[in-house]
């Protein structure tokens, strides 16, 4: 039976399977030959047209609102036959087809998820799925994707989903599809797809095991907390609170009012005051503002009229319509008669209730203590506009870029400062999920996609200097640790001057992600606070028993097995670079705390210098006054850093304890050292990074900070004298005395005798790694412990390695330190 070749639409009542009526639709002549397949959510397919904003479903018997007979919708073939068979037991090779079984229905989605967390507390999209039958139904085999290219690209594992019942599916490419779901309806039990949401918008298909789509929606673009779900008759509308796994019953909309065109009203610097006009708006469209850093509401002030701007301020503003939900918020940050600023400039946006509940508050107000300190210490996430301006107050044509995002305090004791210490997150619930922006001049153009954030006051040091722990961790870049790299910027809160704070990256799973390009879920990422070990992703349990591991094995003697397996596990350079380098800065607030890292597949685990406040010469208040300047930094080691003893469980001193006793490990350890003292960790090094970073902090902004927190000069004493260090110069006093006083540590700890200048180069196409790691130069000419033999191998980059410039051709080889001496790799 042949139709026209235009799109038609049918209902058959057919006494057939099940008693289903079905819906066919036939293909368009336009498209011969593809498949056509109508669309629940985004297309109507009513027999009275389209063009309503919400759009009605075919079906007149889904989900828990109406009870009339099920649909079965079948697409005809490329020749536009309607097929007259039913197919719900064709085979499953069986081409991709309609078949509609309206018992499933796709029946709420959720693309910037807010509050409906799963079970690592993490709150990912969603797409909800309600069994209307009187059976349960067996989803093992069946699809979710968002693409039809990809008709497997996920695949329900076990997962039974009773009558009457609905399923939540998170999106987000946790890949988990077998499930247990408990009768107590526990989320933790949720499957995960392979795949995100578009925010943007897109179709889902739900699709059987034998390929048949048993449903699909489009869904518009949603901002952040909405979801789009269908009512009673079929409806889909807007719904301003999701109702997740629940029937679809709060309040819902036809439409969002678009946003109001603003793009005349820059952020920027006035230096006057300037009046605002309104823009113009379509017929029963409001314009309500607010002047607070909150987010406009339906009863905000009506920006209706022309304003005067006569100081600086957050200007928030959203359009609203009787029957819509409102528009996206737009924020302009107007800066008026305000001091020139030649720093770059965040300038924040937030509800005033952050500052009451949280930020104002500098002391512990709980009976136990700043722990329990409810306002002070709740890591509680506000959501924000932050602006950024490149170029300070000389910034053109408004901020260079703005993203919606959420804020939280960060720190310890350093939140008792007036200037706090706050995380930055750029969540996808809330615009982007990531900025594409340079926000730091080391590795500029290579690593510039950021999802997070931290504006820092300086932590302890908040009292001495600007850039302490921020340099220290500068010192490392080329090594193989990590570190967070850093700015010096202005802050801005709601208008109002917060001053300078230090712009870090923030260590995460996104960190690995940008730094790594490692997918951010396979990441496991740990922290040590004291004596326990905390998962900020992923699991603890990989490096609770790599510890363990290496606390309980014996690492002693030549080709030691435990020590080859034990490399399996971690990265053994890393950990010596890691661990001269805090030598180095005598931090006396580790390796008890602050010690973190990272694994993901074929990647060991990573170790990452974090909070250096209490190295370079730091006076008081370490570990409880346990240590001092005058601490032997192996002896600290060798005790677990503080006033415990150093236990197997969670002690990550254990792995340097343990491991030197492996002779490989140790001649590894002092060789990469040496080559930490010579390049990196060294006074010359420290004087340079501090005078760049000093370089960027204008004289007039140190002026300004120190004036609006006095506190900064009240009473820190160091070994330079009392007073705030504008200039870094303590800290370069204090590490050209430590060049010397490392070398003397080491020499005492392993009985050598001096230090003999070695070169090591390559000829050719090829380089040289010593001891496994990269050398800072092809021509490298350094200081090495006599006495300790240095392992080279040579690296072929395209030529063919024809021997050593002494005559050997072993590759690797050991050599000796002796004054003078050049190895070098000769290539062909």
């Amino acid at each position: 039976m042949i139709r026209s070749k235009k799109w038609i639409r049918e209902i058959l009542s057919l006494a057939a399977v099940f008693g289903t009526a079905f819906v066919v639709g036939c293909a368009d002549d336009n498209n011969e030959g593809a498949f056509n397949a109508p669309q629940q959510g985004g297309q109507c397919l009513n027999a009275n047209g389209c063009g309503t904003s919400n759009p009605k479903v075919s079906s007149s018997s889904m989900y828990p609102y109406s009870s009339s007979m099920d649909i079965i919708q079948i697409v005809t073939s490329s020749n536009d036959t309607i097929r007259d068979t039913i197919i719900n037991y064709l085979p499953p090779d069986t081409a991709l087809r309609w078949i509609g079984q309206s018992a499933l229905r796709i029946t709420e989605i959720s693309p910037l998820n807010l509050d409906w967390f799963d079970e690592e507390g993490n709150d990912p999209s969603w797409v909800e799925i309600y069994n209307s039958s009187d059976q349960d139904v067996d989803l093992e085999g069946y699809t979710l994707v968002e693409n039809l290219k990809n008709l497997r690209k996920w695949v329900f594992g076990r997962d039974v989903l009773k009558a009457k019942s609905f399923r939540v599916v998170f999106c987000d490419k946790k890949n988990i599809s077998s499930v247990a779901i408990a009768d107590n309806g526990d989320r933790h039990t949720r499957p995960h797809t392979n795949w995100k949401l578009d925010k943007n918008g897109g179709t889902l298909y739900l699709v059987d095991k034998f390929n048949g789509i048993r449903d699909s929606v489009a869904y518009p673009e949603l901002t952040a907390g909405l979801s789009w779900g269908i009512v009673d008759g079929g409806y889909w509308k807007y719904f301003e609170k999701a109702t997740p796994e629940q029937p679809n019953t709060s309040k819902s909309y036809d439409e969002i009012v678009p946003d109001a065109d603003m793009s005349g009203l820059k952020s920027g610097f006035y230096n006057e005051a300037f009046t605002l006009n309104p823009p113009s708006l379509a017929e029963g469209v409001k314009l309500r503002c607010t002047t607070d850093g909150s987010v406009p509401t339906e009863n905000s002030p009506e920006f209706n009229s022309p304003k005067r701007i006569d100081h600086s301020v957050a200007f928030r503003c959203a359009a609203f319509k009787k029957g819509a939900l409102s528009s996206k918020v737009t924020t302009r940050t107007f800066f008026v008669d305000e001091e020139a600023v030649k720093m770059p400039i965040v300038a924040i946006s937030v509800d005033s209730s952050f500052f009451r509940e949280h930020y104002i508050k500098t002391k512990c107000d709980a009976p136990r203590g700043c722990a329990d300190s409810a306002g002070l210490y709740a890591d509680v996430e506000y959501p924000i506009h932050v602006e950024y301006f490149e170029k300070g107050s000389s910034t053109k044509d408004g901020s260079t870029w703005e993203k919606d995002a959420g804020i939280s305090l960060m720190g310890g004791y350093s939140r008792l400062n007036d200037k706090k210490s706050v995380s930055i997150r750029l969540r996808e619930e809330y615009e982007d999920g990531s900025i594409n922006y340079p926000l730091f001049e080391t590795r500029k153009g290579v690593n510039d996609k950021y999802k997070s954030f931290n504006l820092r006051n300086n932590g302890n040091r908040y009292v001495s200097d600007y850039i302490e722990d921020a340099m220290g961790g500068a010192l490392l870049e080329g090594t193989s640790v990590d570190y967070q790299r850093s700015r010096q910027v202005v802050v801005f809160y709601n208008g109002k001057y917060y001053g300078i704070h230090d712009m870090r990256e923030r260590f995460n799973k996104h960190y690995v992600e940008t730094n790594y390009k490692i997918d951010a879920n396979s990441v496991n990422f740990i922290k040590h606070l004291g004596q326990e070990v905390e998962a900020s992703n992923g699991t603890t349990d990989a490096y609770m028993n790599m510890l363990h591991f290496v606390a309980a094995n014996d690492f002693s003697g030549e080709n030691n097995a435990n020590y080859a397996a034990a490399k399996l596990l971690l990265d053994v350079g890393n950990l010596a670079d890691y661990m001269a380098a805090e030598i180095y800065m005598h931090n006396g607030d580790w390796p008890n705390n602050n010690v973190r890292a990272w694994s993901a597949p074929e990647h060991p685990w990573k170790f990452m210098v974090y909070d250096l406040d209490h190295g370079f010469d730091w006076m008081w208040g370490v570990n409880n006054g346990e240590f001092s300047q005058s601490n032997n930094m192996f002896a600290w080691i060798k005790k677990g850093g503080g006033n415990k003893p150093c236990k197997e469980e969670g002690c990550f001193a254990n792995l340097y304890n343990q491991l030197i006793k492996n002779p490989e490990f140790k001649r590894m350890f002092i060789n990469r050292s040496a080559l930490m003292f010579n390049s990196y960790t060294n006074g010359k090094n420290v004087e340079k990074i501090v005078n760049a970073m000093v370089a960027t902090i204008d004289d007039n902004e140190m002026t300004r900070d120190l004036e609006k927190f006095k506190q900064n000069e009240r009473y820190y004493q160091n070994s330079c004298g009392h007073g705030f260090d504008k200039t870094g110069s303590c800290l370069k006093t204090w590490a050209s005395s430590r060049d010397s006083k490392v070398i003397e540590e080491y020499q005492e700890e392993f009985g050598l005798s001096g230090m003999a200048t070695v070169t090591i180069a390559a000829s050719g196409s090829g380089s040289v790694l010593m001891e496994g790691a990269t050398l800072p130069s092809k021509e490298f000419k350094g200081k090495f412990f006599v006495g300790n033999p240095i392992l080279l191998t040579a690296v072929s980059a395209g030529g063919t390695f024809t021997g050593w410039s002494d005559g050997v051709t072993d590759n690797p080889r050991l050599v000796e330190p002796k004054e003078g001496a050049t190895f070098t790799a000769q290539f062909q």
